[in-house]
């Protein structure tokens, strides 16, 4: 954890009571910007946290709406099964060419541009079943609305 503070430099003899107070309150502001690993308040961030490209490990299985999930908390929703998603809002990108076909068993779903397959505005979906067929169907005609 970086922690910022420069100290004033205090030579044999030279130094006054006045520099020695204000490396004291520069170390003591320092500290109190880096986070208590014991918990202790105030505890939270007023910032992003760059991770540069490193992993959180050992973190708790989320319990709320708030709380980060972990990877084996994803696999053991999507492993297997059927799951039902309910969202207020789907954005798709225009692509201009048709997406790869999805794994076994799954689905992709995108919005033509017209330079692949359907015309420019139509939603297509492309599903590969269980034993490897790809199929893809126009789910909007974007020309009937």
């Amino acid at each position: 954890m970086a922690l910022d503070y420069t100290a004033t430099t205090i030579e044999s003899g030279v130094g006054t009571a006045n520099d020695l107070n204000t490396n004291f309150t520069n170390i003591e502001t320092a500290l109190s910007d880096g986070l208590s690993r014991t918990g202790t308040t105030p505890n939270s961030m007023s910032a992003d946290i760059d991770m540069n490209s490193n992993q959180l490990t050992n973190l708790a299985d989320a319990t709320n709406n708030q709380h980060a999930a972990t990877y084996g908390q994803l696999l053991s929703m999507v492993g297997s099964g059927s799951h039902s998603i309910t969202v207020s809002t789907v954005s798709l990108d225009s692509q201009s060419s048709d997406p790869s076909d999805p794994s076994t068993g799954s689905a992709v779903m995108w919005m033509s541009d017209g330079t692949g397959t359907g015309a420019d505005g139509d939603i297509l979906m492309k599903i590969t079943d269980s034993s490897g067929t790809t199929k893809t169907t126009t789910l909007v005609d974007f020309s009937t609305i």
